[in-house]
């Protein structure tokens, strides 16, 4: 007979019996109950049996809530120092004491800053927290790459390798790249052929390929 807020009405252990003319009476089991309301307060339940009705009261209390939970981390979770905080992905849900759960929005999140390390971020809602982790890595290169082959591409048995036009860049793990001077260039040699040239810098190597044709 007690209910909270948002919970069906459960008409287990109920007999319901129907009375006749001659004061005698019989259980019945296909009757018909009405539904709970969603507010708070003394409700009243109809009984309903081949066109005959009584009714029942019931007492619906105010959900309470209990606590809130991370349902969906974000979608980003390791950053790179500098970048902003992303919460695409994040859904945060709200538990009641009715056994419901919803997703709920206009929550807060804090904790995060650009600096490197694991960032505990606590989310706030409703007077309730709840708290996940992400990470800042440094800010470093993963890759080398010719972003620009050079101006000249081919070549005559005898000539000497030409770099000019040609960029190579540094490519960092936050997306981001930066065009290099001081690489060092290897492979070429002025036999005919097809000569596959090789960059390197810091580590990281690339390479491309140029032709060189045979002098008539």
């Amino acid at each position: 007979l007690q209910y909270i807020e948002g919970q069906t009405f459960d008409p287990t252990g109920m007999v319901v019996s129907v009375l006749y003319d001659n004061d005698t009476k019989e259980p019945v089991t296909d009757y018909r109950c009405s539904e709970l309301t969603g507010t708070a307060g003394a409700q009243t339940i109809t009984i309903s049996w081949k066109g005959l009705t009584t009714t029942l009261e019931v007492t619906v209390a105010a959900k309470t809530l209990q606590r809130i939970e991370i349902a969906s981390l974000p979608d980003k979770q390791v950053y790179v120092e500098g970048q902003a905080w992303d919460p695409t992905g994040l859904q945060v849900k709200a538990v009641y004491d009715n056994g419901i759960e919803e997703n709920i929005t206009g929550y807060t999140v804090e904790g995060y800053d650009h600096t490197v390390g694991v960032k505990k971020m606590t989310v706030r809602w409703g007077g309730m927290s709840a708290h996940f982790e992400v990470e800042v890595v440094p800010r470093a290169p993963v890759s080398i790459a010719v972003t620009k082959k050079p101006n000249k591409q081919s070549y005559i048995e005898g000539q000497a390798f030409d770099p000019a036009g040609m960029v190579v860049a540094v490519l960092y793990n936050d997306g981001t790249e930066e065009a290099i001077g001081d690489y060092q260039i290897g492979g070429y040699d002025s036999t005919p052929g097809t000569k596959t040239i090789t960059v390197t810098y810091g580590g990281f190597r690339t390479s491309f390929t140029v032709t060189v044709r045979s002098k008539q």
